[in-house]
């Protein structure tokens, strides 16, 4: 892809995120991930900016550096039209439904979908009806071509930090933007009065980020290293709240401070068995893991007790069976699980958590929403009206749930 190319890139994306200004293109699909489209037309400005419009001392590190983002931008583009035509074939097969048109093609769709069902043995998941994009290999690209100008930055930049550091002492929070990522090494002495970080990538040099902000209380961050083999959260003994995004292709080793009260996983990779890390917090109240944070089928909390544990979300986990028990979490008030296309069901004992307040479903399969029902059933049985369920779907879901109900009219078996 040529800079020009990427111009034209970037133009498609600015009309996928004011698509409520474009009706051709105004799918509740598009809508739902205008913040990534958001993200990666911010990332590649960015780029554009410092490769194209800054002038550098090693012009061939640079052009390498140039080619492997046009690379990136070109992955990403082939990324988004496989998303766009997925949508619009989805769009096209549902559109069937709202002119009532029983045409030979509207019939061989729906068969064609009772089929995948039959095959499947459960609704299709969001790859089929509900589309998603997934940009994390390109992201990553660009974080790798970030690291490494940054690097070579460092290298040809004298910098007097003598002169920056001062100014710096008494700052409360500090926030970093993905466009102006915090380059750590320029940091020299440790900021007793630092409480906050939010959007810094800890690359290669946590170690310095832990010797610089001994105090720290709030983080949030991206490590993007290839090298590192396990990140020491433990030795941070102030940090309350973590929300730390991964891009790990292999497993790493994670520690968290006992201090911890808030933790946000996403891309971590890791393996259920190390819920057993998380679970010993004794201060843990919230906890939200997202897309990859951990990875297999199966989450058995056997005897994990979450002692504190108040509010736990579940979003967009491959995770297909789900065996806990009321003694696992004593003090949840509040379950979310949103986008698990794979989870069957919730345990039925988590309704006999005394103090639950809220279950919370959004876009999960029906059987899921079906067990919460009967998890409010069953406590209503118990005289406990205080439990309260939210099941909600989306408009293509909706849709796929239409067109089952159609194909029951023309004598087609569902399975």
């Amino acid at each position: 892809m040529t800079y020009a190319g990427v111009q034209m890139f970037m133009e498609k994306l600015n009309q996928l995120i004011n698509c409520n200004e474009i009706p051709s293109i105004n799918s509740p699909a598009i809508i739902r991930e205008r913040p990534q489209f958001q993200l990666l037309y911010d990332e590649l400005a960015s780029m554009i900016q410092t490769l194209f419009n800054h002038q550098h001392q090693d012009l061939e590190k640079v052009n390498d550096l140039k080619k492997r983002f046009t690379d990136a931008a070109e992955e990403a583009q082939y990324i988004l039209d496989l998303f766009l035509s997925d949508v619009h074939r989805n769009t096209e097969q549902f559109s069937y439904l709202d002119d009532g048109r029983r045409s030979y093609k509207y019939v061989v769709n729906l068969f064609i979908s009772c089929f995948l069902i039959c095959v499947k043995g459960h609704l299709p998941t969001s790859g089929y009806f509900n589309p998603t994009l997934d940009l994390d290999s390109v992201m990553r690209s660009f974080n790798l071509v970030k690291v490494e100008l940054a690097s070579m930055n460092i290298h040809n930049t004298k910098m007097d930090s003598s002169r920056r550091t001062p100014n710096l002492v008494n700052l409360r929070h500090l926030w970093s933007s993905r466009r102006n990522a915090l380059l750590l090494p320029f940091i020299d002495k440790p900021m007793m009065s630092l409480q906050t970080i939010s959007n810094v990538e800890l690359g290669d040099w946590i170690h310095y980020f832990q010797k610089c902000f001994p105090y720290i209380q709030e983080l949030k961050c991206t490590t993007n290293s290839e090298k590192v083999y396990g990140y020491d959260f433990k030795s941070l003994p102030c940090l309350e709240k973590l929300n730390l995004i991964g891009i790990f292709r292999r497993k790493n080793h994670i520690t968290f401070p006992t201090t911890l009260k808030t933790l946000t996983l996403k891309g971590c990779r890791l393996p259920w068995s190390d819920m057993s890390i998380i679970q010993s917090l004794p201060n843990l109240q919230v906890l939200k893991l997202k897309i990859r944070a951990f990875e297999g089928s199966c989450w058995k909390t056997d005897e994990q007790v979450f002692q504190q544990l108040k509010f736990l979300r579940l979003e967009k986990l491959n995770i297909k069976h789900w065996e806990a028990y009321s003694t696992s979490f004593p003090c949840l008030k509040q379950l979310e699980i949103y986008y698990c296309q794979n989870l069957e069901e919730t345990p039925l004992e988590i309704g006999d958590i005394p103090t639950l307040e809220l279950i919370k479903i959004e876009d999960c399969r029906h059987s899921l929403g079906e067990s919460v029902r009967r998890i409010q059933e069953e406590q209503h049985d118990f005289g406990n009206y205080d439990l309260k369920i939210d099941v909600t779907t989306s408009f293509l879901y909706k849709k796929f749930q239409k067109s089952i109900n159609v194909a029951a009219n023309f004598g087609l078996k569902t399975c």
